[in-house]
């Protein structure tokens, strides 16, 4: 579970419902300090901000998702507000992929790291102006 906080995670490798279930586990643990497999050491304010930017994203998501939008469209038009700042903006179009993995009632297995998805990544990025960061 420590791979959940530190910074901007892929969720590609798993559905929305159990990262915030994951998440929630760590909230209620009430930990005074997390060692995230990644990023710095950080406090329970950590776990706590991560579940709310992936409440967003699926909130987010889930609006673009009945627009018709497509992952890519939506990663590019979705405001990140607060978490704009936070490192590794650009994963959002792996967030978003997943949340309509989701929606669609897909398996989070679907969603390997493909060529394609590191090449929309990309495309956020230059679209937003952002550094990538991986």
């Amino acid at each position: 579970m420590a791979d959940l906080v530190g910074h901007l995670f892929f969720y590609r490798m798993s559905s929305r419902c159990r990262t915030l279930q994951a998440l929630d586990s760590i909230i209620w643990l009430d930990p005074e300090v997390i060692v995230p497999g990644h990023g710095p050491i950080c406090g329970i304010e950590a776990a706590v901000a991560l579940k709310a930017y992936r409440e967003c994203v699926g909130d987010e998501s889930r609006r673009c998702f009945g627009l018709g939008l497509s992952a890519l469209e939506a990663a590019k038009r979705i405001d990140l507000g607060p978490y704009g700042e936070w490192r590794c903006p650009a994963r959002l179009f792996a967030n978003v992929e997943s949340a309509y993995r989701d929606i669609r009632y897909e398996t989070a297995d679907a969603g390997r790291i493909s060529k394609s998805s590191i090449e929309a990544m990309y495309e956020v990025a230059k679209a937003r102006g952002l550094e990538v960061e991986f």
